[in-house]
């Protein structure tokens, strides 16, 4: 039988970008002879607790020199229930657009989670350090029976760490900031030989086996004496039971008392096998010195016998080294936190101090991280306007903020504005959407505020809380006066205002060219009974007036008859657009100023101008 896929390369190592939610374990160049087709198989593993649903990755081919050849070939591994140490992609293949190619380079761009959230590349993927098999790190099996005579008989690899993660003995892949392998909850610690755990070297543990059974290697010379002694008398006792005849007759009463001398206090056998159990609990505590919990037992099995031999000193050893490792585990869990801090994800770093407690200076750790995150958003608010976003801002690391921005306002921020948006969230899960409503959100300012409340006098946190409406409403007066259609008023104050304004010569430029169209127009040439019929009245009207109110949707042109009409036609123009206009069944009615000052009043029909007027500040 013909092989049907022949190996043509394979990657070396392990592929990683940094904080990404999958490895590339494992690719391979695979040549089918009949067709002569290239294909790429790449398999992934999920490396962290949230289900996968889909992965996009890219694969770049390489000629004989390792250089790039062609375009980069993109593929979709979707419908999948990618879990934690579960692996995916072994049954599948990327084809190859050229047959040229001899090795390839690969990457994944997105990961899609089961919840909807997406995570993007930022960094470059690069090589992890082999993780070897035991037989391979160590040089002889003794080596290896001892490591797994300390670590367990389960052990396959010898543990690795890089920046990120550290890959466990038993072959799991876990974050830095996991103190315990997630699969078989041995100590990062420990196996990676970081504190009073390190492996004895052989004398050492000879010694201590030697130790832990009361089995002395020499004995010192008068001990030995006596223990020949004893040796002797045993074998006298023996050969006198040998040699003594039996007679078949009960004890007499002779010998019943010392029998009963010899015999032990039940009370006090119990004890002593309590005792001898307290003690096995304590040398299984010293063979793992980093489980807390056999440490614990101990000590409360030497209390519990009182002041029986020497187990009250043994309780207090057990609680002193019960107190060193918790020490300890609060300084590695406290060093964590303050890289989870590092690293800008604040609300992870924020649970963490919590969880500490009152040791050493949590309770503010926690506070700062939370500060961190709301002082990057006052800044925002500060020097841009926000009105119309709306937000759910959140402190918890599972749950996501919410930010909603109106469509213009997004289209004009574009990819560069929304990144530096994103970028105060630091690694904080965050969602922006265009929606135009939110009715569960709140003003972005009142969303900062709930995020600065829990922090109280922190810092500057209730000053920054207390100058929030005013940053909220700074923009307000404007627009109100705007959209109530007083423009010279909302000219003066955008003027006047010498404070941080988005667009504020943009608006002053909106706002004139709605100035120059409103007010009063006299007829000078033309159709007089154009405008009128707009509003469908039949006559001619030889004096108009004009209204425009300014919003930033657009500009509305309401034109009326003579100052007591209350009512008339609306037209509509975009933002920066000096064209009013108005659809009216299958004619089209325009109104623009002219270069010479004048404004011009069109009607058109299939976008030919059929009628018009023109009109000026003065009477003609």
């Amino acid at each position: 039988m013909s092989v049907r896929y022949k190996k043509l390369f394979s990657l070396e190592h392990r592929l990683y970008a940094s904080h990404a939610p999958v490895l590339i374990e494992s690719g391979a160049l695979l040549l089918e002879p009949e067709s002569d087709t290239l294909l790429c198989q790449l398999c992934f593993r999920c490396i962290q607790d949230r289900p996968v649903k889909a992965i996009r990755a890219v694969v770049q081919m390489l000629d004989v020199q390792g250089m790039p050849m062609g375009k980069l070939v993109e593929h979709r591994f979707q419908d999948l229930d990618l879990k934690r140490e579960e692996i995916c992609g072994r049954d599948m293949a990327i084809v190859l657009p050229s047959s040229e190619a001899t090795a390839f380079s690969a990457k994944v761009l997105q990961v899609s989670f089961a919840d909807g959230e997406v995570w993007a590349e930022k960094a470059p993927w690069e090589s992890l350090p082999e993780q070897y098999s035991l037989d391979d790190h160590f040089v002889s099996s003794e080596e290896v029976f001892r490591y797994r005579r300390r670590f367990g008989e389960d052990c396959a690899f010898f543990p690795v760490e890089t920046e990120e993660l550290w890959f466990c003995a038993c072959g799991a892949v876990n974050a830095n900031t996991e103190g315990r392998c997630h699969r078989c909850r041995r100590k990062r610690s420990a196996l990676l030989g970081k504190g009073p755990e390190l492996p004895l070297s052989e004398d050492a543990e000879e010694e201590e086996y030697r130790a832990q059974r009361f089995l002395p290697e020499k004995l010192p010379p008068r001990m030995r004496g006596l223990a020949i002694g004893a040796a002797a008398l045993v074998l006298l006792g023996i050969l006198a039971l040998v040699l003594i005849p039996r007679s078949g007759k009960a004890e007499t009463a002779e010998t019943q008392p010392i029998a009963a001398a010899v015999t032990e206090d039940p009370a006090s056998a119990e004890q002593r096998a309590a005792y001898e159990k307290a003690l096995a609990l304590q040398r299984d505590a010293e063979a793992d010195p980093e489980d807390s919990a056999r440490y614990l037992s101990a000590a409360e099995a030497f209390e519990a016998l009182g002041a029986y031999e020497d187990s009250a000193d043994r309780a207090a050893q057990c609680r002193e080294q019960l107190e060193l490792l918790n020490e300890a585990a609060l300084q590695e869990d406290y060093a964590a936190a303050q890289e989870l801090l590092t690293q800008r994800r604040y609300s992870e770093a924020r649970e963490a101090f919590l969880a500490l407690g009152d040791y050493e200076d949590s309770a503010e750790q926690a506070d700062e991280a939370l500060y961190q995150k709301a002082l990057g958003l006052f800044r925002y608010v500060e020097e841009n306007s926000v009105r119309g976003i709306t937000a759910s801002l959140s402190a918890d690391p599972e749950e996501e903020s919410l930010v909603a921005i109106p469509r213009e306002r997004l289209l004009k921020l574009g990819q560069e504005g929304l990144r530096n948006l994103e970028e105060l969230f630091g690694e904080d899960p965050v969602v922006f959407t265009a929606a135009e409503e939110e009715s569960a959100l709140l003003p972005l300012p009142d969303a900062l505020g709930s995020l600065l409340e829990p922090l109280g006098d922190y810092k500057d946190s209730k000053e920054l809380a207390a100058r929030l409406p005013e940053l909220a409403n700074q923009s307000d007066a404007f627009f109100d006066l705007c959209e109530a259609g007083e423009l010279e008023a909302a000219r003066d104050w955008l003027e006047a205002w010498d404070k941080p304004f988005e667009d504020k010569e943009l608006w002053l430029e909106r706002v004139d060219r709605c100035l120059a169209v409103d007010g009063t127009w006299y007829f000078l040439n033309g159709d007089p009974s154009l405008v009128p019929s707009i509003g469908g009245i039949h006559d001619k009207y030889y004096t108009i007036v004009c209204q425009v109110r300014l919003s930033t949707d657009g500009a509305v042109l309401r034109i009326l008859l003579d100052e007591q009409n209350e009512t008339g036609p609306e037209l509509f123009a975009e933002l920066d657009n000096d064209c009013f206009r108005m659809e009216d069944g299958a004619f089209t009615y325009l109104v623009q100023l002219s270069p010479g000052g004048s404004l011009g009043v069109n009607k058109a029909e299939n976008g030919n101008i059929i009628g018009g007027a023109a009109f000026g500040r003065n009477w003609g």
